[in-house]
């Protein structure tokens, strides 16, 4: 039985939505780290997973980054 795959996007990217009370908090940044972590727990409970980007500070389109998920059983 082939593996189950699940794609991941983690929105915005680059330094995006800072907060207005801690400047050094970008919802971007969070949301990046937070992708890498439910991408080593899937992968850990024998999902493949890929995400939508490479790299944090490259930007895709909403189109793309939605396209990347075909094929796969769960766009998160």
């Amino acid at each position: 039985m082939a593996k189950k795959k699940i794609c991941i996007d983690a929105g915005h990217y680059g330094k995006y939505n800072r907060s207005p009370v801690v400047p050094e908090y970008y919802e971007s940044d969070m949301v990046w780290k937070l992708h890498m972590m439910q991408k080593e727990i899937l992968e850990s409970y024998g999902f493949e997973v890929i995400l939508t980007r490479s790299n944090q500070a490259t930007d895709r389109g909403l189109y793309d980054r939605g396209y990347a998920a075909k094929g796969c059983v769960l766009f998160i």
